[in-house]
């Protein structure tokens, strides 16, 4: 009996910190597509500046 109590108190170890890793990558992958976007706008920015319409957006 001691055996299943101590094997199901490892395996609630085990959730918890298999549920904080996968927040953790959750919130890395976020952050990756924020700069993502961040980047593009630049780009976008950038492209506009360079051909000259910056009033119109480029396609």
């Amino acid at each position: 009996m001691e055996a299943r109590v101590n094997s199901t108190q490892e395996a609630h170890k085990d959730w918890a910190a298999m549920k904080d890793n996968l927040e953790k990558l959750e919130r890395q992958d976020l952050e990756m597509v924020m700069q993502t976007v961040a980047m593009l706008a630049q780009r976008q920015a950038f492209m506009e500046c360079y051909h000259g319409n910056a009033e119109k957006p480029v396609a």
